[in-house]
């Protein structure tokens, strides 16, 4: 069965979170399989993607999956990967360790998509512009230069 992009699959009876995590983990299975219409690769799947993964295998496996599976799922759906566009590391890094520290936190599955620590530009909290869109930061892990608040570290993936 090919993903759809649609929620009909909610079930009204479950509790917010448990529709969340179902939601979830069909776009990450559909994402993994190459079966995600390409029209529904946003932003907000790849969060959704990065969250079923960490909630199913924890942060270091999930990145491990996400590092192979973004790659592959590009080129099912013809966007290359290369030193401009396609998968970025650092980003897929950052994504999971956020995900995964808010989920520490306590922030309900749910609400993880909506947070300010996932949103499009958080990263730019702790990169500049030029370093986080560089071709090294692209293709490898790259250290941040920046820090939101003082308090958050980055993990070492």
């Amino acid at each position: 069965m090919a993903f759809t992009g649609k929620t009909e699959g909610m079930d009204p009876s479950m509790s917010p979170s448990m529709n969340a995590v179902k939601s979830a983990d069909a776009i990450a299975d559909a994402m993994t399989a190459c079966r995600l219409p390409k029209s529904d690769w946003t932003h907000e799947a790849h969060v959704q993607a990065g969250l079923s993964l960490v909630l199913r295998h924890g942060a270091t496996k999930a990145l491990q999956i996400l590092r192979e599976a973004i790659p592959r799922y590009n080129n099912s759906t013809n966007t290359p990967n290369t030193d401009s566009g396609g998968y970025h590391d650092t980003l897929t890094v950052y994504y999971v360790w956020a995900i995964d520290e808010l989920l520490r936190q306590g922030v309900a599955p749910e609400n993880i998509v909506s947070h300010e620590l996932v949103s499009r530009t958080a990263a730019l909290h702790f990169w500049t512009r030029d370093e986080l869109f560089s071709v090294e930061a692209r293709r490898h892990w790259v250290e941040p230069t920046l820090s939101a608040d003082g308090a958050r570290t980055l993990p070492h993936p």
